[in-house]
């Protein structure tokens, strides 16, 4: 996987921007806790230990790099190899070339992850790949997990409610030739400090080069930054948690968003 063009401006100095490769997985799951668990209602469907959660995100992420219409970048503090600082997931659209590219030798050998994966709902896909030795394809639902293949010890009938009113969203408002964006990610230690523009940015003015609009489901932390970004309310989704949960968290909500392309002069 490479680049889609250099590191914005904007990214602080001693911050490096790069492809998230296998080697990555643990460390971008770790930042994916971090990142979600200041929003309590968002991980209720999470297991009450942190091994199976973090085995999950790691698999899925191992997963996704398989597929050709995925793209997942990190920044990382010093070096490509230095602390994962966040990341982004993005679903780009089919034939187009601009978005990073995705390589032929990014077609690893998956053999072995679904026993690495363990019972946490992300063996048997790994399992399905491997035997085929194929790379995933992209589907309008591959945002969120299928149905049960959540970490073990999990809510699952929170999680069933949670992705799938998320997959149907997509099936309502997200088109083949849209841009996605499905996960962003950034430790908490390195908010308000301009990361999540400067993943962002560099994929939105491709799409906007290309005339493309890009699809994102936001949380409530995320909202503000991506309404700045120029995306637009089209519809929200909400969760009331409490009859599944003793943690009493109240209605949740996702935002889901679409931004136009921008005109460019």
């Amino acid at each position: 996987m490479t680049l889609p063009s250099l590191a914005p401006a904007s990214l602080a100095p001693g911050l490096v921007l790069s492809p998230l490769t296998d080697a990555d997985t643990d460390a971008a799951a770790v930042v994916y806790y971090d990142a979600f668990k200041v929003d309590p209602a968002n991980g209720s469907w999470w297991p009450k230990e942190l091994p199976p959660l973090l085995a999950w995100c790691s698999g899925r992420m191992k997963l996704k790099l398989r597929d050709p219409l995925v793209r997942i970048f990190k920044i990382t503090a010093g070096t490509e190899a230095g602390e994962m600082v966040a990341f982004a997931r993005w679903d780009v659209p089919a034939g187009s070339t601009r978005f990073g590219t995705w390589l032929e030798h990014d077609k690893v050998d998956v053999t072995g992850l679904a026993e690495e994966s363990g019972s946490d709902g992300t063996a048997a896909a790994a399992a399905a790949v491997a035997e085929t030795k194929a790379p995933l394809t992209a589907s309008a639902d591959a945002a969120a997990p299928a149905p049960g293949d959540y970490p073990e010890g999990g809510n699952v009938e929170i999680a069933d409610r949670f992705f799938s009113a998320l997959n149907a969203s997509q099936k309502k408002w997200k088109t083949d030739d849209m841009l996605g964006l499905s996960l962003l990610c950034v430790s908490p230690k390195y908010f308000r400090k301009g990361i999540a523009s400067a993943l962002l940015t560099p994929m939105l003015d491709i799409a906007d080069a290309e005339g493309r609009k890009t699809y994102l489901e936001a949380t409530a932390a995320g909202k503000p930054l991506y309404e700045k970004l120029g995306f637009r309310l089209v519809e929200v989704l909400e969760f009331d948690w409490d009859e599944l949960t003793t943690k009493r968290n109240g209605l949740y909500k996702n935002w889901v968003m679409i931004r136009d392309p921008v005109t460019q002069k």
